[in-house]
């Protein structure tokens, strides 16, 4: 994945039962894509931009396209 700054979000909290864990973009994508992918499909992953919560849909969308120039 490119550099943080294209990105639509500069940290990740994943729930993981009663835990949530903090993950910075390049910590959340170096977990398993399966791992990436259940927690967002089961809505565990919230997006944010410092204290701003980013619409998962938005980002995604952005990974797709970074990807996609890449």
């Amino acid at each position: 994945m490119s550099a943080a700054g294209d990105l639509p979000f500069d940290h990740v909290v994943v729930s993981e039962g009663d835990e949530r864990r903090v993950l910075s973009p390049s910590e959340f994508f170096a977990l398993p894509l399966a791992a990436r992918i259940g927690y967002v499909i089961e809505e565990r992953a919230a997006f944010y931009t410092g204290a701003v919560q980013v619409d998962s849909r938005a980002v995604l969308l952005e990974i797709r396209r970074s990807r996609a120039r890449a």
